[in-house]
């Protein structure tokens, strides 16, 4: 099935389930911190999800897994040049994106952490650069995940 990796076709449970999430725990995102604006409609109708919106779910699932709180996993996602942006070019080929994502503690007072593109080659650099500790996300990996869910399904 190829389909627009923009292209709002998934429903909420089919999102969570790709996800790794409940869909109580989607709701909640969306409507407590304002995450997937464009999904929450205030009303009973069926909300729509683009493949990429899928995989910046799962990045935020992952990230709070491993202790970032859902503010900060959900305010790294819509950041003007955060993971929405990301996944969207990742996915869609049209630029040629690094997939390792680093996210360190921020030594400025107007924000919690800072985050930075960057390959595999750079990893030592970034390491040096954040003091020695640091989240990498890998966004290929949350990828994978997602179409490897999907194509577990299609087997079904």
């Amino acid at each position: 099935m190829k389909i627009d990796t923009n292209e709002e076709v998934f429903t909420s449970d089919k999102v969570a389930a790709a996800a790794g999430c409940s869909e109580a725990t989607l709701r909640q995102w969306r409507n407590r911190y304002e995450f997937l604006e464009n999904t929450v409609t205030g009303g009973m109708e069926v909300k729509r999800f683009s493949l990429s919106d899928i995989c910046v779910v799962r990045a935020i699932k992952v990230l709070t897994d491993y202790g970032l709180s859902a503010r900060d996993a959900i305010s790294l996602a819509n950041h003007p040049m955060g993971l929405r942006r990301l996944f969207a070019a990742f996915l869609s080929k049209s630029h040629r994106v690094q997939t390792l994502l680093s996210i360190r503690s921020s030594k400025s007072k107007n924000k919690t952490f800072e985050f930075s593109l960057f390959g595999p080659e750079h990893f030592y650099y970034e390491m040096e650069r954040s003091g020695g500790v640091m989240t990498v996300l890998d966004l290929t990996v949350i990828a994978e995940h997602v179409f490897n869910h999907f194509e577990q399904q299609n087997k079904k």
